[in-house]
């Protein structure tokens, strides 16, 4: 910065009054209010309030049999996708467990493809599915969340388990 000896940035009252101690002080406060703004746009652009690498995650259980992939941050009564893998016997009917509070957070729209059974129980939902040849099969949700808040999703393939946070917004 400039030496406050230098005579424009002495105050002065002639034409008009002015404190530039002061003015340097709001000076510095706005470059603080564009610094946060940009870092704002920045988290923004990255997925903190939607799509993006700070939202988009991918769960695998300890022995790889199943794997979840959904968004981390959520806006409330807006759609989302919830893709679960699951890996067995080829050919062999896997279940699936989404524990409660499931569907007490989230609405299902859609699922695809449809299970060979599904029921649901105090708010989790429990789906069977068929693996292909490879012994592997993916249920897709299309979900809105209901809720707004932090949310946990437990999900179970046998003895395997993943636990999922969320935020929903308002």
């Amino acid at each position: 910065m400039p030496a406050v000896d230098h005579e424009d940035f002495r105050p002065r009252e002639h034409p008009i009054d002015d404190d530039i101690t002061f003015q340097r002080k709001v000076w510095r406060m706005e470059r603080i209010g564009w610094g946060l703004l940009l870092l704002l746009v920045l988290l923004t652009a990255l997925g903190l309030f939607s799509e993006g690498p700070l939202s988009d995650r991918r769960a695998v259980s300890a022995d790889g049999s199943l794997e979840a992939r959904y968004p981390r941050f959520l806006r409330r009564g807006s759609r989302s996708s919830l893709e679960i893998s699951l890996h067995g016997l080829p050919g062999a009917a896997l279940e699936v467990v989404l524990a409660p509070p499931f569907l007490t957070t989230h609405v299902v729209e859609t699922l695809q493809p449809l299970p060979l059974q599904s029921s649901s129980d105090q708010g989790g939902l429990k789906l069977v599915v068929v693996a292909d040849q490879a012994g592997r099969a993916k249920v897709h949700f299309v979900l809105r969340p209901d809720r707004a808040g932090s949310t946990r999703l437990h999900i179970r393939h046998g003895s395997q388990s993943l636990r999922l946070w969320q935020y929903i917004y308002p």
